[in-house]
């Protein structure tokens, strides 16, 4: 069930929700986060037939919190625990 969501800016096939679960619009199913090797969340969206691999912190901060010149910030959790992005 997909409660409050906004689309991703960008990738207007998928939606993220308040509590960070990422939907996929088409089948409205939710998309599988996965950590890396240092311990972040990302998520793998597709766009123009291309995956495009993107942490997860950063698409919940540009759909619920844009701000000017979001491509030159880095993007940090307050409590410094990585996964944990919300």
């Amino acid at each position: 069930m997909i409660n409050f969501a906004l689309p991703i800016p960008n990738f207007p096939d998928y939606l993220i929700d308040v509590n960070g679960n990422v939907w996929d619009k088409n089948t409205n199913k939710l998309i599988s986060l996965t950590k890396d090797e240092i311990g972040y969340l990302y998520v793998k969206l597709r766009k123009d037939n291309k995956v495009y691999s993107r942490s997860h912190h950063r698409l919940y901060m540009e759909t619920f919190h844009p701000i000017e010149n979001m491509d030159e910030l880095h993007v940090n959790r307050i409590n410094g625990i990585k996964d944990n992005n919300i």
